[in-house]
């Protein structure tokens, strides 16, 4: 009998375990995702209560974009993909420095909100976490690569 020419690839019980989100992925996934949160409604209490003009006007619209979309990136981060971390990192970086150059703008002008003062820090906080995410989903993604050429499908 003919042994065939590419045995498939083989997957140990601990690259297996690595696949599963460890307590820094989810608590990476529940601040990228907070931090979402947080951005949309400081954005949207900007927006109802400040009138902007020029280029500054779309700073707030930006914001909430970005933090309507950093809600999926988070859920995405729990499921240990790459692209998420790494989007996650690049949208907190974006937001937190959106957020701190409308709070001095805001505070330029008189107006300190408590989302305000909240807002930036949570930012920074979920850009280091997402930074540190990235090795892990990295790992991960490569060996669900490897798991699905092996005929293993997580689903996911």
């Amino acid at each position: 009998m003919n042994a065939p020419a590419n045995p498939p690839p083989t997957v140990t019980d601990d690259e297996i375990a690595a696949t599963s989100p460890s307590a820094m992925i989810r608590a990476t996934a529940g601040i990228q995702i907070g931090s979402g949160v947080l951005t949309a409604l400081t954005a949207a209490q900007v927006l109802t209560s400040v009138r902007y003009d020029g280029p500054m006007q779309f700073v707030p619209m930006a914001m909430v974009a970005f933090g309507l979309f950093g809600i999926p990136v988070g859920a995405n981060v729990f499921r240990m993909r790459l692209w998420a971390a790494q989007a996650g990192c690049v949208i907190s970086g974006v937001v937190a420095l959106l957020q701190a150059a409308l709070f001095v703008v805001n505070l330029g002008n008189g107006m300190l909100s408590c989302l305000g003062l909240v807002s930036p820090p949570f930012a920074l906080l979920s850009f280091v976490f997402s930074f540190f995410a990235i090795g892990p989903c990295a790992r991960a993604t490569a060996i669900k690569a490897r798991m699905q050429a092996a005929g293993l499908d997580l689903g996911n």
